[in-house]
């Protein structure tokens, strides 16, 4: 059932569905539309509001939806009575109601989509933080301990918000009736004024998960989003005060869906234990490269989560990427080739990257006439395609990654040694053999 926060007598049945289109509302009659033997289901229909702010209900427990927008409703028929041979005697017509959802949170009631906290699981977080297992300890007379010690949390204070990574461990039963240890780890954001949702996926949720695509090199979809709503914005106070983001489809659209993918010889391009001890200064750093280089990255994130299915694409994504990086690098010094600035960001790079570029020059004329073809169609000599085009995509993708750790404070040394088992370096000895 699912009713208006300020009209609950009026409750109306009605089915949740989620899929990459976003979250759907079918619902057996009309929100906000008293009913009666008096009025049809056409005039239902009319009266339909074209706009809700919130719309609770029941869905296996609480849930609250924001920004609803009604994109169909009308009449369906159905027979309300038959004769004695089973042929129908007369038939109805049932008002429905389809609507659209931009936000759904399981568990509780909100007035308002207003959170001070939120606890973040993502795809990959796990594998890059790394995870102890419980010591089981067999007791005298039978049956067994299992004791669980988690990490010391790791924290970093962002725009007056505290963010931690924190380990945890749940239990679940197994199908022998076994019970077992579960571990966990998530990103956890305590924030030092309520916020809207809104502004929060905005400000940390995007930021982190753009940050665990580059430690890990490869797209990290958000699992599970727990939200801790103000005393404010729940319904009473009587109700538990947390709920979760459903569904979690973060990267939310794409042809193939979210891209969710193993990591390349189980090795991200750097770990949660090489920068432990400074995590706080790598983060805050990050935080300002989102400022600073903000379509950057964007687009760097991009070519992991929704890479183009055309590798001439991917490559124009990979230049473009590079390209506003140094753009972004260099406010105030005017217009540059797309030549010189791919030049001056591998000269940047550590010396052993010379082993994977090869000269800088030619590397950089390269990427530039490549770049000049696939976009005009123009002149094709001495341009890369095929796996060549491949590999040069690869090495572009390096030097931006190199780049950008090097905006979070990683030495030469550090970066040489990510260079050295990073998954894009392997994939061009390969290619290149």
């Amino acid at each position: 059932m699912f009713w208006l926060p300020n009209a609950a007598q009026h409750r109306v049945r009605g089915g949740l569905t989620a899929s990459f289109d976003g979250i759907g509302l079918e619902l057996e009659g009309v929100l906000g539309v008293a009913e009666s033997e008096d009025v049809d289901a056409f005039s239902l229909m009319l009266d339909a509001p074209d706009h809700y702010e919130l719309i609770h209900g029941s869905a296996d427990g609480p849930v609250t939806l924001e920004d609803c927008t009604t994109v169909n409703s009308g009449g369906t028929l159905a027979m309300r009575s038959f004769h004695a041979d089973g042929s129908p005697a007369g038939a109805f017509s049932m008002p429905h109601q389809e609507v659209r959802a931009m936000r759904a949170v399981l568990g509780v009631y909100l007035r308002r989509f207003e959170l001070t906290g939120l606890r973040l699981q993502l795809t990959h977080l796990a594998q890059w933080a790394g995870v102890p297992n419980g010591d089981v300890t067999p007791l005298e007379g039978g049956g067994t301990r299992m004791e669980y010690r988690p990490p010391v949390p790791v924290v970093a204070t962002i725009d007056g918000a505290r963010v931690s990574i924190e380990w945890t461990a749940g239990a679940t039963w197994g199908s022998s009736g076994r019970m077992a240890l579960e571990p966990g780890v998530a990103f956890v954001v305590e924030l030092p004024a309520p916020m809207s949702l809104t502004d929060a996926l905005r400000q940390f949720v995007t930021p982190l998960q753009a940050f665990m695509t580059l430690a890990t090199s490869t797209a990290n979809a958000v699992t599970h989003l727990h939200i801790r709503p103000s005393p404010a914005a729940l319904l009473s106070a009587e109700q538990p005060g947390a709920g979760h983001l459903w569904p979690c489809f973060y990267p939310a659209k794409g042809r193939r869906g979210v891209v969710v993918e193993q990591l390349a010889h189980d090795e991200p391009f750097f770990r949660l234990s090489e920068v432990r001890d400074r995590f706080g200064d790598v983060l805050s750093r990050w935080f300002e490269t989102i400022g600073q280089f903000g379509p950057a990255v964007n687009l760097y994130v991009a070519q992991l989560h929704s890479p183009p299915e055309h590798l001439e694409l991917r490559f124009l994504l990979a230049a473009m990427t590079a390209e506003v990086l140094h753009a972004r690098l260099n406010i105030g010094r005017g217009r540059m080739s797309l030549h010189r600035r791919m030049l001056e960001l591998v000269q940047n790079m550590p010396p052993s990257s010379a082993v994977i570029i090869g000269s800088s020059d030619i590397f950089a004329a390269l990427v530039a006439r490549t770049r000049n073809y696939y976009t005009h169609w123009d002149d094709p000599a001495d341009v890369a395609s095929g796996g060549n085009l491949l590999v040069l995509t690869e090495k572009v993708r390096l030097v931006t990654q190199a780049t950008l750790l090097h905006e979070l404070g990683f030495s030469a040394d550090e970066l040489d040694q990510v260079i050295s088992r990073n998954r894009a370096t392997a994939t061009i000895a390969a290619l290149q053999q």
